[in-house]
Parts: structure tokens; C-alpha cells; sequence
């Protein structure tokens, strides 16, 4: 968890702006060295940090989801037409990412948007598969 907080603490600053996202939940254990989940949401957008294996992670998903399925920063990078493969794992330059357009993170994650954007994430992880694994 300690891993998580510093990076939110030296590079997520924009997230708590105007109390824009709160800190719901989270998870740690000591399996693997410490692995851990750190949830915040907006109204519209829940993200989910994680570490696993000293590797940090970021995923999203709508508020609004009953559904288990989070998608990476990076397919979320691929939909806007930034096709930087991380492999989802967290970096400087994808937060830089969110936090140039968490707006339109925000609308293309909003339940009127949700259906035709999570076919479209899909789309996008069954071609990354593909790419990786052939």
C-alpha cells in the first residue's frame, strides 16, 4: 500500500481538486511481498490502483457498473488514440494522460456513454491479446 500512496501523493494531486474524487476503499495483504488496492471515485469514473508483485496498476471503470470487468490505462489510452502500450502498468506518463483528459474519461465512462464505450474497450483488448499473443 505504501508503494500506491506514494505514487498518488507525488503525481494524482489534479484528482483531489474542488474534492473532484474521494477514497472508498481498499485492500492489502502480504502475499508476493505485499500486494494492495486503493479505490477512489468521481460521480461518474471509479479507479481502481493496484500493486501486485512491487507493480503498480491502474484500471477503470463507471460508478454506475454492476459488472466486475475494469479496463486498463492503457486500452483507455488506445480508445482516445494514444496507442502507448504499458501493459496497464502505472507510469508517470499515463497519469500525465489522465490528467489531461479526465473529462472525457469521465463523459465516456457516464452511464448514457457506457454501453457503445465498453463495446469499443472490448474491441480493443481482444486486439491487444492478439498482438501480444498472436
Amino acid at each position: 500500500m505504501t508503494q500506491i500512496l506514494a505514487f498518488i501523493a507525488s503525481h494524482t494531486g489534479f484528482l483531489w481538486v474542488k474534492a473532484r474524487f474521494r477514497i472508498t476503499g481498499s485492500e492489502a495483504t502480504t502475499i508476493n511481498g505485499g500486494n494492495a488496492l486503493l479505490f477512489i471515485e468521481s460521480d461518474i469514473l471509479r479507479m481502481r490502483f493496484m500493486c501486485d508483485r512491487g507493480e503498480l496498476f491502474l484500471d477503470f471503470q463507471p460508478v454506475e457498473s454492476r459488472e466486475t470487468e475494469w479496463f486498463s490505462v492503457d486500452i483507455t489510452q488506445r480508445f482516445f488514440r494514444n496507442p502507448k502500450d504499458s501493459g496497464g502498468l502505472l507510469s508517470k506518463d499515463s497519469v500525465d494522460f489522465v490528467c489531461q483528459n479526465l473529462n472525457a474519461i469521465e463523459e465516456r465512462f457516464s452511464a448514457n456513454r457506457w454501453p457503445e464505450v465498453r463495446v469499443e474497450l472490448k474491441k480493443l483488448e481482444a486486439k491487444r491479446a492478439k498482438e501480444r499473443f498472436g
